[in-house]
């Protein structure tokens, strides 16, 4: 499946001139959705309706990739979702959602409840989608809603999720891109902590032998081999506001859920792939989101 993914990127790409590296990256972070490792991977790439469109119906000419589903918010914000990983965050997050909520506007960061703003957009907007997709497994919306902030890090399964929007905005409250929106992030200790997945796949000397490219599987000894390192996701938070028992229990439960889909997975090179974080401490004079 890597190699289609790939090879697929670089067609429907094309026009963006991508250096190899942007591609190699984003080969990656869609293969970790299709796998089911990831609820969904943020796009940092600006792709209107109909270019996200043609990309997903050709990633879905392969099989492995039959639960890849697209969100869309104007030509701004494109998400490539596993549907099934999808619903079960979902049906997690109304039932017992276990993330930490901070707000930044003000000049402290402070913790909060989850957001009503949250879960309507889930029940209104993600709901009648999840439960009768349209035919091209499309969810789109014209406009960015002010929480959007918000709205990724649960959609990137953040456990730190920042808001930055009004308790008063409503869903049809509309996101100004050229409004500056300040946060208090800058100038203060964050925890950075970064997930990825270290394994080896196969290297095939005949990429369109397509029956050979699905057998992704731990390379056995003499075979030709390759590392494959997977960024799974990356978040932050302010170091001193979160207790020790509570950043303990964060990174708990992560180890947990991707431990378990890794053995979930129907790829057996997965099923041997190890995680690996990487936490570190950054103080930066701004923090864009």
């Amino acid at each position: 499946m890597l190699d289609h993914i790939h090879s697929t990127l670089r067609v429907s790409l094309k026009y963006l001139k991508l250096a190899p590296g942007t591609i190699d990256s984003l080969t990656n972070a869609i293969a970790c959705v299709a796998y089911g490792l990831r609820a969904s991977h943020l796009v940092d790439l600006h792709l209107p309706l109909d270019r996200s469109r043609d990309l997903l119906d050709m990633l879905k000419r392969n099989p492995d990739s039959k639960d890849l589903v697209l969100l869309q918010f104007g030509d701004r914000f494109t998400f490539f979702a596993n549907v099934v990983r999808l619903r079960q965050h979902y049906e997690t997050t109304l039932a017992k959602d276990t993330s930490a909520y901070i707000d930044i506007q003000g000049k402290q960061p402070v913790l909060r409840d989850c957001p009503s703003q949250l879960t309507d957009w889930l029940t209104h907007n993600l709901k009648p989608f999840l439960d009768n997709r349209p035919p091209r497994d499309i969810l789109f919306l014209p406009t960015v809603p002010t929480c959007m902030v918000t709205l990724t890090g649960w959609a990137l399964e953040y456990p730190v999720i920042y808001t930055s929007h009004q308790d008063s905005d409503t869903l049809d409250s509309e996101l100004d891109e050229w409004e500056v929106r300040t946060n208090c992030l800058g100038g203060r200790c964050l925890n950075v902590v970064r997930i990825l997945i270290d394994g080896h796949v196969l290297v095939h000397n005949n990429v369109d032998d397509h029956k050979n490219e699905h057998a992704l599987r731990p390379a056995a000894q003499n075979t030709p081999k390759q590392e494959t390192q997977m960024m799974l996701l990356s978040f932050s938070y302010p170091a001193t506001l979160l207790t020790k028992e509570h950043q303990l229990k964060i990174q708990s439960d992560l180890d947990t859920k991707i431990n378990h889909r890794l053995q979930d997975s129907t790829t057996a090179w997965l099923k041997a792939a190890q995680v690996k974080v990487i936490r570190e401490q950054v103080n930066l004079d701004r923090v864009a989101l």
